[in-house]
């Protein structure tokens, strides 16, 4: 990085080096056109412990090694290996979202067309791509400023048409969305991608709080009315609850073993008792 620590104490240097990572920049076309970024901003930083740690090395090596190090830094210096780390993984983790919102065309899964209560065709995959993040990081992270290509790489889609020949459609359940609140609506339909074209083999299990993960707001979840000890109270993620009883009917109805479930405090409106 050309930063010369020659005359510093640990101290010194390290209040020097900690400075340098915090103007470092870099360059970015996106979507909505060209972006500057700082080092600090994506949670990158110097990993200023290692380089202290390889200077404070120099000329105490034994006899041999101080007098060639003393000579190399008399005569031109020695330069150190500089690695750059991911300080603040939450950062990082931001910076990789608005990537992915901004550049990435997801893979799209072949799925079945179901008409009449038939599978009468396959609407094909088809692949995608995205930022290659591991590319992206090993570039960052040797340092370079200025503008940058962001690598990409191919998404591929998990169900291509293959997968889905000789499907046929066993069951099929719907329960009613009437006087549902526009948030509880949303939140259903988060649920419902979460799930939505999902393949299981022979053999395999489904978990519904698996696959659609914690309702938090945090993952773009509402406040609508949810079950608390029978009582309706406002909560994030309520209506999820109709997504998970409208698939155990299915289930059912497929004649499907379901290992695990549980029932609602007190009978809801959308389904008989019992369902």
């Amino acid at each position: 990085m050309g930063v010369n620590l020659g005359g510093l104490s640990l101290s010194e240097a390290k209040s020097y080096i900690e400075k340098i990572g915090e103007n470092r920049k870099f360059k970015l076309m996106l979507l909505n056109g060209e972006r500057e970024f700082s080092w600090k901003e994506v949670g990158l930083g110097v990993d200023v412990e290692d380089i202290l740690r390889q200077a404070y090395g120099i000329g105490r090596k034994g006899w041999t090694g101080v007098w060639r190090e003393a000579w190399i830094c008399l005569k031109e210096g020695i330069k150190l290996d500089v690695r750059i780390k991911v300080e603040d993984k939450r950062k990082w983790e931001n910076f990789l979202s608005l990537l992915r919102k901004s550049v990435n065309k997801p893979a799209r899964d072949a799925r079945p067309i179901v008409e009449g209560g038939k599978v009468v065709g396959i609407m094909p995959a088809e692949s995608g791509y995205g930022v290659d993040e591991e590319k992206l990081l090993r570039i960052l992270t040797e340092g370079r400023n200025g503008y940058m290509e962001i690598p990409m790489k191919a998404l591929l889609p998990r169900i291509r048409e293959e997968d889905l020949e000789g499907m046929e459609l066993l069951s099929e359940f719907s329960t009613s969305l009437r006087r549902s609140s526009r948030e509880r609506i949303e939140n259903i339909r988060k649920a419902v991608s979460a799930i939505d074209g999902t393949l299981l083999k022979p053999e395999e299990k489904f978990s519904f709080n698996e696959i659609v993960g914690p309702r938090v707001s945090e993952r773009g979840y509402k406040i609508a009315p949810v079950m608390v000890r029978g009582e309706l109270v406002p909560g994030v993620g309520g209506g999820v609850c109709q997504v998970s009883t409208t698939l155990y009917n299915a289930v059912l109805l497929a004649g499907l073993n379901a290992e695990r479930r549980s029932h609602h405090a007190r009978p809801v409106k959308y389904v008989s008792p019992g369902r």
